[in-house]
């Protein structure tokens, strides 16, 4: 883990429950990832600090730790990098199915790649079929 990665900002959930410890669960496991991160508003383009949790296909965000009623689906979606707005560290999740895009923006470089590589990790762990949901991080 990158030494920007070991504050409150970001960080990544190392949950081990005996009763089904086991390498695939294991796997699932390490995708999960939560942490503080600017996202900006549908209507009137504000940033606002929101807390995320990263588990399985789906982005859960909200004012706290404690309160995450917004989801973000990753099933399908695609993620890039983005400077909207000047901002550093910025990156979008493009829905499947949908015409909305989401703007994430991180405190730091090394913040801002640690969440997309969990996304990639999390969307190849979770893949269905013959669909390809590989990531291309630059």
């Amino acid at each position: 883990m990158a030494d920007g990665d070991q504050n409150n900002s970001a960080q990544i959930d190392e949950k081990s429950d005996p009763s089904t410890h086991n390498d695939a669960n294991e796997e699932l496991e390490t995708t999960d990832k939560s942490g503080w991160l600017l996202k900006r508003t549908k209507i009137s383009h504000k940033w606002i600090k929101q807390w995320f949790h990263l588990k399985k296909l789906d982005m859960f965000y909200g004012d706290s730790e404690q309160n995450m009623p917004k989801k973000i689906s990753l099933d399908g979606a695609q993620i890039s990098e983005t400077d909207i707005d000047g901002k550093q560290f910025s990156f979008s999740i493009k829905q499947k199915d949908s015409s909305r895009v989401y703007y994430i923006c991180a405190e730091t470089e090394d913040i801002q790649n640690s969440w997309m590589e969990a996304i990639c990790f999390a969307k190849a762990a979770h893949r269905t079929g013959d669909k390809s949901e590989a990531c291309v991080l630059q």
